[in-house]
């Protein structure tokens, strides 16, 4: 499972009247380029360096840049080495229509995909979340890369300590769910 670059996107929606409203979203980063928006935070695994502010702290409003009351903190376990190079998502894919305009898929030298070995995992906890209102999650990992292994670097996505959850994973050759628990997917990160 090695090769997975980790973004996450988080929004928040309430219900208004038995319909649901949109009241922020917030974008997370690997690491902060060219092409990350101002208002997207950049958290990442490797903590500080290559100049990445650290592995916790609190999100913004993807539009108006206000500090939100939810914290992420990435943390790991086991071997997750650092890679240099990673893709970008193709125009039309669900990830790209997600993250486009928001993430810097690594126009830089600094270390945007992380490397997952086998039995490693990289946790992504969120902290401030009122247990009255509804969150989607939505990430996505790219490496980019062409021949060899590549096609073969799978990841293993599961969440963890929710009270309710309905799974909404994209559709398609990049993401297998059959056989898991509702609970995980595994997407094809190559």
């Amino acid at each position: 499972m090695a090769g997975s670059m980790v973004l996450c996107a988080l929004l928040l929606n309430m219900a208004a009247n038995g319909q649901l409203t949109l009241v922020w979203t917030a974008f997370n980063d690997h690491y902060a380029g060219p092409g990350t928006s101002q208002y997207t935070t950049a958290w990442n695994v490797f903590g500080t360096a290559s100049g990445a502010p650290g592995n916790e702290g609190q999100l913004m409003d993807s539009v108006t840049g206000a500090v939100l009351p939810v914290r992420l903190t990435i943390s790991s376990s086991g071997a997750v080495n650092q890679g240099s190079a990673s893709g970008a998502p193709a125009p039309g894919t669900p990830a790209y229509e997600v993250f486009a305009g928001f993430i810097d898929w690594g126009s830089d030298d600094k270390p945007h995909a992380p490397l997952v070995n086998p039995g490693a995992a990289i946790d992504y906890v969120f902290t401030g979340l009122d247990p009255n209102k509804r969150y989607s999650f939505v990430g996505t990992g790219v490496r980019g890369g062409s021949g060899g292994s590549y096609a073969l670097r799978w990841s293993l996505v599961e969440l963890l300590g929710a009270e309710s959850f309905k799974p909404a994973h994209s559709t398609g050759a990049a993401a297998y769910t059959n056989g898991l628990p509702a609970t995980q997917v595994a997407i094809n990160t190559g």
